[in-house]
């Protein structure tokens, strides 16, 4: 019966799905497949692995669109990650930020020298400061990053942790989407323009190249929903786990 319940809301799902993607393209992306689809009418121009978030922080739901790409991201540390986890290791050696390359700014984006603030005498509730990932291969959002609007703090991007993809079950991430494909998904996005994105040498590792805002001149939709419905590249049908218990 819980088979058949699936079966049922897929077939709702995938019947609205079909509706939309009707001579247009629709970026879908299936939480519990942990994969992405690009549908072009009825046919898939991309698939991709993703990595999401843990059941602990959770990818979200949500309908949106890609309005830009950015190529050399910063990575703009969330303050819950900061003070659950970044907090402890700086307190024990503050080297941990420069070997990470993260700066510390003031809220007014100034540069401020971590070594003249008392990282003991902060927390979740007082944190006045922003911790900024350096740009290049080794930033957590990698090369590129798909800008959207959402109330989440929620990205697509790239990863310097490839080696996640090769595992069955990818929710690793505090809610992002790490793509397998960022630079596919990128050529896709900015057909028209690809200057900046060839301008990418894939082999060499740079450290703080300045970050490149190219808007998406045809507004894509972006759909990230939840079912354990999904199919295969044969199009054989597969129930997966119910992974956040919904």
């Amino acid at each position: 019966q819980t088979k058949i319940n699936l079966l049922i809301k897929a077939a709702n799902d995938y019947r609205w799905l079909n509706a939309v993607r009707n001579n247009h393209r629709i970026i879908l992306v299936n939480i519990p497949s942990a994969q992405l689809k690009v549908y072009d009418g009825s046919t898939i121009t991309l698939q991709m692995k993703l990595i999401l978030g843990k059941a602990s922080t959770p990818t979200k739901t949500l309908s949106t669109y890609i309005k830009q790409v950015t190529i050399n991201p910063y990575w703009t540390v969330p303050k819950s990650i900061i003070v659950n986890e970044m907090l402890p290791k700086i307190q024990q050696d503050i080297s941990y930020l420069s070997r990470n390359h993260l700066e510390v700014l003031g809220s007014n984006y100034k540069p401020l020298n971590p070594y003249q603030i008392n990282w003991f005498n902060v927390d979740l509730l007082n944190f006045p400061y922003i911790i900024r990932q350096a740009t290049g291969c080794e930033n957590a959002l990698g090369i590129l990053k798909l800008e959207f609007d959402s109330p989440f703090s929620m990205y697509l991007h790239d990863t310097p942790e490839k080696q996640l993809f090769g595992y069955k079950n990818r929710f690793f991430s505090h809610g992002c989407m790490r793509m397998e494909k960022p630079v596919a998904m990128g050529r896709l996005l900015l057909e028209d323009n690809l200057q900046a994105i060839d301008s990418i040498d894939l082999t060499k590792c740079y450290l703080n190249p300045k970050p490149i805002f190219i808007p998406v001149a045809k507004k894509t939709p972006l759909v990230v929903w939840y079912s354990q419905v999904d199919f295969d590249t044969n199009n054989n049908l597969l129930i997966y786990k119910n992974v956040y218990n919904r």
